[in-house]
C-alpha cells in the first residue's frame, strides 16, 4: 500500500529535539540533547529555535523531532551561552592559536 508519512506541525511555544547533523559515526546519538523552544515556523518550513542560554538556531522542520516531557520553565538564562569558537578576545582582538593560550584568545585575561 501507498503510505503516506505523518505531517508533523510545530507551534509557537513547542519544545523539540534538534538532529544531530554533524554525527561521523553511526554510534553518534541521533539527537542532539539539547531540548529547544520553537519561537518563529516560517513558510518555507524552517523553525526558528531557541535555546535555555537565548542563543537562536534556523533548522527545518526534518530536522526536529518533538519532546513530549512536560516543560514549565520558560526562563532563558544567558550564563548557560557558550561562546562560538571564532570569538575573538576582548582585549587582544586574537581569535586562534588556542594551544598557546591558557585563559583567553591570546592575551590570558
Amino acid at each position: 500500500g501507498a503510505m503516506l508519512p505523518r505531517m508533523r506541525r510545530f507551534e509557537i511555544g513547542d519544545y523539540v529535539y534538534y538532529r544531530n547533523t554533524s554525527a561521523r559515526t553511526a554510534l553518534d546519538p541521533e539527537a542532539k540533547p539539547e531540548i529547544l523552544r520553537v519561537v518563529e515556523v516560517r513558510p518555507t518550513g524552517v523553525l526558528v529555535l531557541e535555546g535555555r542560554c537565548g542563543s537562536r538556531l534556523n533548522a527545518h522542520v526534518s530536522h526536529c523531532a518533538p519532546c513530549h516531557l512536560p516543560i514549565e520553565d520558560h526562563i532563558v538564562d544567558p550564563r548557560l551561552a557558550r561562546p562560538s569558537p571564532s570569538l575573538a578576545c576582548e582585549v587582544c582582538k586574537f581569535p586562534d592559536a588556542e594551544e598557546w593560550m591558557l585563559l583567553c584568545d591570546g592575551c590570558g585575561t
